[in-house]
């Protein structure tokens, strides 16, 4: 593995790690923050490692076809794609937020969490 792939790799797992923590203590916009970025670290670093170059992009669907266009399949479904994407601006910023703000978390937020506990990131 490349320096370059493990410093990515490193920095997508201390995320993911964030993230189980903020979701414990029922910090769900950081969670969800963290959980997007370890997400798109991981396909970046990918990309490093077969040497695709780094894309300027924060959307996972675009990450995640951009590997698959190279023969590599980055382990995510279409809707769970769609669901991390929507929750990259809704969860960094309170004005039109669909994220929860208590213990109520929509059962996208809830699928979000269980997907970065469930991660094989």
């Amino acid at each position: 593995m490349k320096k370059e792939t493990a410093q990515w790799f490193s920095y997508a797992y201390e995320n993911i790690e964030v993230s189980r923590l903020l979701l414990s203590s029922g910090f769900f916009n950081p969670c969800l923050q963290n959980l997007q970025q370890a997400i798109e670290k991981t396909l970046k670093a990918a990309m490093i490692e077969k040497e695709m170059g780094l894309r300027k992009s924060h959307s996972i669907q675009d990450l995640s076809n951009i590997l698959k266009s190279a023969g590599l399949n980055s382990g995510l479904s279409v809707d769970e794609c769609e669901l991390i994407d929507s929750i990259y601006i809704s969860s960094k910023y309170p004005v039109g937020s669909g994220c929860p703000t208590s213990s109520l978390m929509s059962p996208s937020a809830r699928i979000a969490c269980e997907l970065g506990n469930g991660s094989t990131i």
